[in-house]
């Protein structure tokens, strides 16, 4: 099956929808050169970025579909797809966060973990552990945790502001994608 972005409107302070929620971006996929389908949105939730698929909501209120992927690999795939898409079209290296750094992403797939890494900033430091997980509502990163003696996690080393975060998450996870290409073409 060939599916192609044709379209992408990214929405009017996406990048404060990022951190607060909401519709960052929607486009539309031609599938098969035969069916366009519109408003297939990339949206921010709690756990990071997720796509949604046009859908109707019934009375009963659950929502139904009008479009969707019958297996998790190929919605994965429109996920890619569309992040990548964004992420090209945003030109979202944020330059003053990530200069300097250097990403060494491995993926390995362990429940809802798809990948873990390595940073090195200025070749001086390294910051390892650093995780690309799978949460309800999408991909998103997870910083290096320790467990205390009540069983309660804490961040060994975080980000100092959402800006810093966002562009951290941002280039792991375009690191991400284009290892998954890769890892498609080989």
């Amino acid at each position: 099956m060939e599916i192609k972005v044709t379209d992408m409107k990214i929405s009017r302070n996406a990048d404060k929808k990022i951190d607060n929620g909401g519709i960052v971006a929607s486009s539309t996929l031609l599938v098969n050169n035969m069916f366009l389908i519109n408003e297939v949105n990339l949206v921010s939730g709690k756990n990071g970025l997720c796509v949604l698929m046009p859908g109707m909501k019934k009375e009963s209120g659950d929502f139904q579909d009008y479009a969707f992927f019958n297996t998790k690999e190929e919605r994965e795939k429109i996920t890619v797809l569309i992040m990548k898409e964004y992420m090209n079209r945003t030109s979202v290296l944020n330059e003053p966060y990530t200069k300097g750094m250097e990403v060494n992403l491995f993926i390995d797939e362990r429940g809802k973990q798809k990948a873990y890494a390595t940073v090195v900033i200025d070749g001086k430091m390294r910051i390892n552990r650093i995780r690309v997980m799978e949460g309800e509502n999408g991909l998103y990163v997870s910083m290096p945790k320790k467990k205390d003696a009540w069983g309660n996690y804490h961040e060994v080393v975080s980000m100092p502001t959402p800006e810093a975060y966002r562009a951290l998450n941002e280039l792991l996870l375009h690191e991400y994608f284009r290892q998954c290409e890769l890892k498609k073409t080989a």
